[in-house]
């Protein structure tokens, strides 16, 4: 049957579930469930203290990529984000194809985006620089992998926020590569919405 992009919603998600899936999330809860839970709080604590030794020093939307001692503890931080991967039930990242390297592209384009679950994505990639909105809770992780932070209520952080990736896109420069959701929201995956341009 050919699809019809009069009636395509890429912005509803339908999830039907039946009887075996709802006795699967029932067993669960009682059984994996918590498990999970302990490990990945357990995991949160030296994670949040690593962090915190790691952003001693680091302002928001540095002006220098990190360099010394901050490389080893970000290999640190790349295992303890694979490890939150496996906890979440992310078990194994399948990756096709081959990624593009600094040298080829700067830029590293995501889509789609279709839940906030895709940040695995980026703990996948071994946490590259991103784009990302300013949350309170992610402020010290945000600083930690030189995330450009944007701030939503202030109409002149767009001007600034193209201009860090500009700069920061200069293959004359020597930040790592950028990752980016051009869609700026997330979606059901049926189709790709119009990339932000930021302007």
């Amino acid at each position: 049957a050919k699809l019809s992009l009069a009636n395509l919603n890429p912005y509803e998600n339908l999830v039907k579930l039946n009887k075996s899936d709802y006795l699967e999330f029932f067993l669960c809860s009682f059984t994996l469930f918590p498990i999970r839970v302990v490990l990945l709080v357990m995991l949160g604590i030296v994670a949040a203290l690593t962090v915190l030794i790691f952003t001693i020093g680091i302002e928001e939307n540095s002006e220098k990529p990190i360099r010394g001692w901050r490389l080893a503890v970000k290999r640190v931080m790349i295992v303890f984000a694979r490890c939150t991967v496996f906890l979440a039930g992310f078990h194994r990242v399948i990756k096709r194809g081959k990624r593009a390297s600094p040298n080829e592209s700067r830029i590293l384009v995501l889509a789609p985006h279709t839940t906030f679950m895709d940040t695995m994505v980026i703990f996948a990639l071994d946490l590259p620089c991103v784009i990302m909105a300013k949350i309170p809770f992610f402020a010290y992780l945000a600083k930690s992998i030189q995330a450009i932070i944007v701030n939503r209520r202030d109409p002149n952080n767009k001007v600034l926020t193209m201009n860090e990736i500009k700069r920061r896109a200069d293959p004359a420069s020597n930040w790592p590569q950028l990752a980016i959701f051009p869609e700026g929201t997330t979606t059901n995956g049926s189709a790709l919405v119009s990339f932000k341009t930021g302007t």
